[in-house]
């Protein structure tokens, strides 16, 4: 095992964490106390943060986006109706979310500060003279101490990707902790937690929906899917995935296009067709045409 390695799977031993593991080895609120304590770094995007946590996909986060674009609903409320999250799981996710951004050094074992000591690129007595240089400035505790000449630049490279890993593993083990108990709110006593208790999944999916049909929200959201599809492959998924919420909210003209798309795949030609017949049963007299066109080959392709 490398140098770094060792360090890593030292700084993971000591907040109760072992590499791989699929369950915390905690099983208490005080646990769910000592994860959320560790919070540190930049301020992270929700679906960024579940990401890291193998919680979602690229491909899940664009569809709910999607949703999102078109109901205006919080994120979170959309993952909780479409299963990626508990109630618990997001309070208690939102609950370390609050806790991140802030520049100046504080308890969590993960702040950069400890992980450089512990990987001996410095001494507690430098980052003690660099946290009193930082009440007053107010600067990053790595400049602080790159510009001191205690560390070097790739130290500190290396100490916040080591950082971005942990936070990982601390939000992964979060999440699977907080499903266990049901929730982080006993131990955020006195702290805000955003809670949607008060809102029933039917009525956020009834609300959702009825803002979704809006014709000028999936407009906008059509006309941003074919700007994507226009850049080229690189953005081919996301465009699919935005059709895809327009078409399934029975926006013809997205119907039609989704279908095209997948005609351009020999592999997925049926998919093509079944939405050229859906929006030609909605009247769009181009998909009609194109579906028979494609019906009446000599190849005999059909649904």
């Amino acid at each position: 095992m490398s140098h770094t390695g060792r360090e890593e799977k030292s700084l993971k031993g000591n907040l109760g964490f072992v590499v791989g593991m699929k369950r915390p080895v905690h099983t208490d609120n005080h646990c769910l106390e000592i994860i959320l304590k560790s919070a540190a770094g930049q301020r992270e995007r929700l679906g960024g943060m579940l990401i890291a946590a193998k919680r979602l996909t690229q491909t899940e986060l664009d569809m709910a986006l999607c949703e999102q674009e078109c109901s205006g609903e919080k994120l979170g409320q959309i993952l909780m109706r479409r299963g990626y999250l508990s109630m618990s799981e997001l309070d208690a996710i939102l609950s370390f979310q609050n806790k991140l951004g802030s520049e100046l050094e504080g308890v969590s074992p993960l702040q950069l500060g400890k992980l450089l000591i512990a990987c001996n690129d410095i001494t507690e007595a430098q980052l003690h003279e660099a946290l009193e240089i930082q009440k007053q400035s107010g600067q990053r505790i790595g400049d602080i101490l790159v510009q001191a000449g205690y560390a070097k630049p790739s130290s500190i490279k290396k100490g916040l990707g080591l950082q971005k890993k942990l936070m990982s593993l601390a939000i992964a083990t979060l999440l699977s902790t907080s499903a266990f108990l049901g929730g982080a709110s006993d131990v955020q006593a006195g702290e805000s937690s955003v809670s949607y208790a008060a809102v029933s999944p039917v009525e956020i999916y009834s609300a959702g929906l009825k803002q979704a049909s809006s014709s000028r929200q999936l407009e906008k959201l059509y006309n941003k899917a074919i700007n994507m599809l226009n850049k080229g492959a690189s953005e081919l998924e996301r465009a699919k995935s935005m059709l895809k919420y327009a078409a399934d909210s029975g926006y013809t003209q997205a119907q039609f296009t989704l279908g095209m798309v997948y005609l351009e795949d020999e592999y997925t030609e049926k998919t093509g067709l079944y939405w050229l017949e859906r929006a030609a049963q909605n009247g769009h007299v181009d998909a009609e045409f194109a579906y028979n066109n494609y019906q009446n080959r000599d190849f005999g392709i059909g649904c």
